[in-house]
């Protein structure tokens, strides 16, 4: 597969808190959640926390999780970016620039769980920096 085509099926699919997290505290109350991107209504949120002793422990829970959903929306935003930059550069047959990007992408993608996105394309941008040192070497 090309980098194109991987670079193609990951491009938006990765946009918010996909995962499934977990915030909040049993005394606090907990919301267990997958989906936010951050733009849902705080009172719709903290209906779904469980176990809240009080609304405005639901509601401070549930700023917490949109909170981390804003973030990850940025982080996934900027993930992409740098992953467009890293196929710029591979285009322009700067493989070593382009491989350290592509992984960079797929670093900020795992600090929210399995980079399931970005790291098929650091990893063929990885490969194809071996092959390059590898000729480079042996020429």
């Amino acid at each position: 597969m090309n980098i194109d085509s991987i670079y193609e099926r990951a491009h938006g699919a990765w946009a918010g808190l996909d995962l499934l997290q977990a915030f909040g505290s049993p005394q606090g109350g907990m919301l267990v959640i997958s989906g936010l991107t951050g733009n849902e209504p705080l009172e719709t949120i903290a209906t779904r926390v469980v176990g809240a002793p009080d609304w405005t422990s639901a509601l401070a829970v549930a700023t917490e999780a949109l909170n981390a959903a804003r973030v990850c929306r940025t982080d996934a935003a900027r993930a992409e970016s740098i992953a467009s930059a890293a196929l710029d550069a591979a285009h322009h047959g700067n493989v070593q620039s382009a491989a350290r990007l592509a992984e960079e992408a797929a670093s900020i993608e795992r600090r929210w769980g399995d980079a399931l996105v970005w790291s098929p394309l650091a990893t063929v941008l990885a490969e194809a920096l071996h092959e390059t040192l590898t000729e480079r070497v042996l020429s």
